[in-house]
């Protein structure tokens, strides 16, 4: 395939082809859990949070017209994470990042393409959980 300037593209490629994710932007580690319960011995609910995934993920709080739009939705909605497409991503998961927990709100498939997820996050502060 040669490079052809002109379009910017390789040659071959046509405008059909899938966009891709800037790299560079996905530049934060993060885990999705996904919650499960099950029953200990005596038959009581053990709830826990197991990895679903770790992927490599752009965090972006939201603000003025994006966050309107984004509240419309959710009105707790406060970040945006923008993360490769990833079969079986569903609201019941949440996003660990370093030590902060996200609840996921909203997934958006981009563009309906299957390259890109929007995930709308809220931040779940754990000292107001106790």
């Amino acid at each position: 395939m040669a490079w052809n300037n002109r379009r910017r593209s390789y040659s071959g490629q046509d405008y059909t082809s899938k966009p891709t994710i800037n790299s560079g932007m996905l530049r934060h580690r993060i885990t999705l859990q996904d919650y499960a319960s099950s029953n200990d011995s005596m038959g009581a609910e053990v709830k826990s949070w197991n990895n679903f995934a770790e992927v490599w993920a752009s965090i972006e709080p939201l603000s003025g017209k994006e966050l309107f739009k984004a509240q419309q939705l959710h009105a707790e909605t406060t970040t945006r994470i923008i993360i490769r497409y990833l079969n079986g991503v569903n609201t019941k998961m949440q996003v660990v990042f370093k030590d902060r927990e996200y609840d996921i709100l909203h997934v958006l498939n981009k563009e309906e393409r299957n390259t890109a997820m929007y995930l709308l996050c809220k931040y779940r502060d754990k000292k107001a959980e106790v």
